[in-house]
């Protein structure tokens, strides 16, 4: 989204993944979730609640979005990017999405907050490398913020650097 900026938080509202493989390939463990589970929700929209009161409270400005995962290693070009767009991502990294989409196959709550450190092949002039020193530790200096209850063993706080 040409509107971030390196540095702004994205609360994940939905995630595309077409184009990595999903993390629920293969033979299903039963005991871990349903064959086919519904993906309607992957990030709660109660958690996404406590999130946006959170940040409200703290005076931390936070982006909504959808997250494109591509695989990695590497960046992503300017063609893919604007594909991105096209699908009506907001933000792209190689991480996060899978991990929510097997933390949801589990039945947990999911919620996830990108750090946008870099803007993305085609939207800056600049190398996309980590532009924002510290990001991760600020990242998580703002989440020890949030209320002790939001973080219990049935919520995964899907975390990326992207």
């Amino acid at each position: 989204n040409p509107s971030y900026k390196a540095g702004d938080f994205m609360m994940i509202t939905d995630h595309i993944t077409t184009g990595v493989p999903s993390p629920l390939i293969g033979p299903n463990i039963d005991e871990l979730g349903t064959r086919f589970p519904d993906m309607s929700e992957v990030y709660s929209k109660r958690l996404q609640d406590v999130i946006r009161k959170c940040a409200a409270e703290c005076g931390v400005e936070i982006q909504e979005g959808v997250y494109v995962q591509f695989t990695g290693p590497n960046y992503e070009t300017p063609a893919e990017i604007r594909l991105a767009q096209s699908w009506g991502g907001d933000a792209v990294g190689m991480s996060t999405a899978c991990e929510a989409m097997a933390a949801r196959h589990m039945g947990m709550e999911i919620c996830g907050i990108s750090c946008i450190t870099n803007m993305a092949a085609g939207i800056s002039k600049e190398a996309p490398v980590v532009s924002i020193p510290g990001t991760a530790s600020n990242c998580l200096l703002w989440l020890n913020t949030l209320s002790p209850s939001f973080f219990t063993c049935r919520v995964m706080v899907a975390f990326s650097l992207e």
